[in-house]
């Protein structure tokens, strides 16, 4: 019975006492200073940070005044620039027929066939845009990579070129009011 109340005792002593942790307290190197972008979100888009990246102003000149051995390729699929049109004096080079087909290393005459325009050389400069600037970056990557050495990227691609509200060619034409066809009928 002793030892029955000796530990009890201990039991009891041990629980009423708060436990004994040892106190951690961090130590907090000094944090570098927040950089804070004061870029507009539209501005914030991907691209890759190899390839030069033009301004809306840039393509704009480039079409009023186009600069001598300069392209202008857009990535989008058909009939994305069939919906919302292309930048004029802009080619067509859809991103899943370029990784398909590898275009950018193709002969001349398969590009050709494929694309309908000539391949252009590898010492122009290609400048690509597509809806949001995702699609560009991996395109100017592709070109880099099969030999292209001045490659660029327009990072505000479409989306921005539209805002903005930059010169369209060939969007399909939204037919506003009534058809003759489809009158709503008067009740």
């Amino acid at each position: 019975m002793a030892s029955r109340i000796r530990c009890a005792r201990f039991y009891t002593a041990w629980t009423a006492q708060p436990l004994a942790r040892p106190r951690i307290v961090p130590r907090f190197a000094a944090a570098p200073p927040l950089r804070i972008s004061i870029l507009p979100p539209r501005l914030l888009r991907f691209s890759s940070s190899s390839a030069p990246i033009w301004t809306f102003d840039q393509v704009q000149s480039h079409i009023t005044k186009p600069v001598r051995n300069t392209h202008l390729i857009d990535v989008r699929e058909r009939k994305e620039v069939a919906a919302t049109g292309s930048i004029p004096g802009a080619v067509n080079i859809p991103m899943s027929r370029a990784a398909e087909l590898d275009c950018y290393c193709m002969p001349h005459d398969l590009f050709v066939e494929a694309f309908g325009f000539a391949r252009p050389p590898e010492s122009h400069t290609l400048v690509f845009y597509c809806a949001a600037g995702v699609r560009a970056a991996t395109a100017s990557k592709m070109a880099r990579e099969s030999g292209y050495e001045s490659v660029a990227e327009y990072n505000g691609s479409m989306d921005e070129w539209l805002a903005r509200e930059g010169p369209v060619h060939g969007r399909a034409q939204k037919k506003h009011g009534v058809n003759k066809g489809n009158k709503a009928k008067r009740r």
